[in-house]
């Protein structure tokens, strides 16, 4: 891992440099320590060898300033990171889905999970290279005002999602939007769904999504939302597993269980 130091940009002596073993660690001390914060990164090369799972919750801003950050854990380790992340009503959920037929939604470990009852948190001027090994976000819990711009997602691995985002029961997810970003996965692309719970008004605009072998954009169950303006190329480029297949651009009510509400589709290619 590359190690960091946290600078104070108000002036103050370098006493006051906090010191990291790496840009995870950073991270998750912010989560556990800030509220209504900024962090900048200087442009440059970053590697973290475990997913940040207690990403700032409250009124954050991280601007990458074009920064890369290079995931080098294992795809075991993100997988078990996001499934401790969510509730014990998922475990439940699964095994309810199997005996209802519903559609499969599958948790991923992916880099970055969000904490429940996320809000106001951005994401800027990023590239987040995954190494085949983890997926990019994710959250199975509480959000609202989630914004993601300007990010490239590369190397997504075929067993994750370069975006997932699920509303289970009693969870609610609004307002995510993620525009001007550039996606290249060997799995899915853009995730949202709700099952039992409620995912609404999400805009997803003006994206490349070079190469997915799922669906590279999937609404299920989301309502009153916008896709707009964006570029979809290469979907099953690659061959996927047996019980998978791709869309460019999919919109279901998971068979009447969760159905859609208004949901603009324009002015993609």
């Amino acid at each position: 891992p590359t190690p960091v130091n946290l600078v104070p940009q108000d002036g103050t002596t370098t006493q006051d440099v906090l010191q990291f073993t790496s840009l995870a660690e950073l991270i998750q001390y912010m989560g556990r320590s800030c509220v209504a914060c900024q962090l900048s990164l200087e442009s440059t090369d970053f590697f973290i060898d475990s997913p940040i799972a207690k990403f700032p919750r409250t009124n954050f801003q991280l601007d990458g300033a074009g920064a890369t950050v290079h995931f080098m854990g294992t795809a075991s380790a993100a997988l078990a990171a996001a499934r401790a992340a969510c509730n014990q009503d998922l475990l439940l959920f699964e095994k309810s889905e199997q005996r209802g037929g519903k559609y499969r939604v599958d948790v991923s470990g992916t880099a970055v999970i969000f904490q429940p009852n996320t809000e106001n948190v951005s994401i800027q001027n990023l590239r987040l290279k995954l190494n085949r090994q983890a997926g990019g976000f994710s959250s199975m819990t509480n959000f609202t005002n989630i914004t993601i711009h300007n990010v490239e997602i590369l190397d997504v691995p075929m067993a994750s999602y370069a975006v997932n985002f699920v509303a289970f029961q009693n969870v609610t997810q609004t307002h995510f939007v993620i525009d001007n970003c550039t996606v290249n996965s060997r799995g899915f692309g853009i995730n949202l769904a709700a099952r039992s719970g409620h995912s609404s008004n999400h805009t997803i605009a003006s994206n490349t999504l070079v190469q997915t072998v799922g669906h590279a954009i999937l609404f299920s169950g989301v309502g009153y939302s916008l896709i707009t303006s964006n570029n979809v190329s290469n979907v099953n480029l690659l061959p996927p597993p047996a019980d998978r297949f791709g869309h460019g651009i999919a919109i279901d009510g998971n068979a009447g269980l969760d159905p859609v509400n208004y949901v603009v589709v324009q002015g993609n290619r």
